[in-house]
């Protein structure tokens, strides 16, 4: 990882943040992979979907979120036009607090 951050001259802490999907992949980044490890048409084209995909998705971190803001957020994700209703909040509070149970995150 310190060469990469080296000849991506950046730092090793953007760099890891980077991998760990903390920060999003910088756009000038796509090029100096595909030139440095001289990545194929097939694999570059890869790379670039999985780039694009990963600079479109939107992250939200609903651990402390009340109901309105979880209704909130399911109707922006999902593109419905309603607000979830008690059970899907239930359901919503279980996958909270399973994966605070668990240490994780979900962003």
């Amino acid at each position: 990882m310190g060469d990469m951050a080296r000849w991506l001259k950046v730092s090793l802490p953007f760099v890891s943040a980077v991998e760990n999907g903390k920060k999003k992949i910088p756009n000038n980044w796509y090029q100096k992979i595909v030139d440095h490890y001289h990545l194929d048409n097939e694999t570059s084209k890869e790379l670039k979907r999985s780039i694009e995909e990963a600079q479109s998705m939107l992250k939200l971190n609903l651990q402390f979120a009340n109901d309105t803001q979880m209704g909130d957020a399911y109707h922006h994700e999902s593109g419905e036009s309603r607000r979830p209703t008690p059970g899907e909040n239930k359901l919503i509070q279980k996958v909270l607090a399973f994966w605070a149970e668990k240490g994780g995150r979900l962003c």
